[in-house]
């Protein structure tokens, strides 16, 4: 697929993955500017079973294709986490627990929570925080550049080829980008320890856990190169 669409991935620092001890529990911490970075993380991270936290609502899609999603998501252990439902978001935290505790599997979050509509970085939420310090382990930070060209928030699948909205991608636009190609830059940082801390696992980061979101926000925005910005990302279709 990545030869089909001419893109080209640059890792940067990935030797900071060795920097985590053998047999600890660790999670990536990214921002989010596409629909793509999910892709293009686990092509990075291709030797690790990688997990994520995921809108809920990829659970719900109607049909066939529904169903076969469903099933490919159930099978590789990744996590639905529903926005506005406080009984069910609990169920994920602990469900990452299990897989940080007693797989060792790496689990994927986006502190954001959505998708950047402006570019910019904003705020995250203390989910990962508050999920790691149960266990204690490690957060290797990342950076993702240049993958907001991909399927930008607005767009059909056709804007995988391009940042282009419904009716603007024309044959000549396609021809002229797939001929130029496109790079994508991960720039992976040194791993942020989380100390296990003994504290009841709730949806309310306690001090220490923004404390480490704080850490890990900063991380990502040095290895982005993005602006911060001190508000949440508005969920989508809010």
């Amino acid at each position: 697929m990545l030869v089909l669409l001419r893109v080209h991935i640059r890792v940067e620092g990935r030797k900071n993955r060795k920097k985590i001890p053998r047999g600890s529990s660790w999670a990536i911490a990214s921002n989010h500017l596409s629909e793509f970075d999910s892709f293009v993380l686990a092509v990075v991270f291709l030797h690790s079973p990688v997990h994520f936290y995921m809108k809920s609502s990829y659970m719900e899609l109607p049909g066939r294709w529904g169903a076969a999603i469903r099933w490919f998501l159930t099978q590789t252990r990744q996590i639905p986490m529903p926005r506005k439902d406080a009984k069910k978001s609990q169920k994920a935290l602990d469900q990452g627990v299990m897989l940080l505790a007693e797989h060792r599997d790496p689990l994927t979050v986006y502190p954001e929570g959505t998708r950047s509509r402006d570019g910019k970085l904003h705020k995250g939420h203390t989910g990962l925080a508050r999920t790691l310090r149960s266990v204690g382990g490690y957060v290797l930070p990342v950076g993702l550049i240049g993958t907001d060209t991909f399927n930008p928030i607005g767009s059909t699948m056709l804007g995988l080829l391009g940042p282009y909205r419904r009716g603007e991608l024309s044959f000549g636009k396609f021809w002229r980008l797939w001929l130029k190609g496109r790079r994508i830059i991960v720039r992976i940082g040194d791993p942020i320890e989380v100390p296990k801390h003994e504290h009841q696992l709730t949806l309310f980061g306690t001090s220490r856990d923004k404390a480490a979101t704080s850490r890990i926000m900063q991380a990502i925005q040095e290895l982005s190169g993005q602006e911060s910005d001190s508000e949440y990302t508005p969920i989508e279709g809010e």
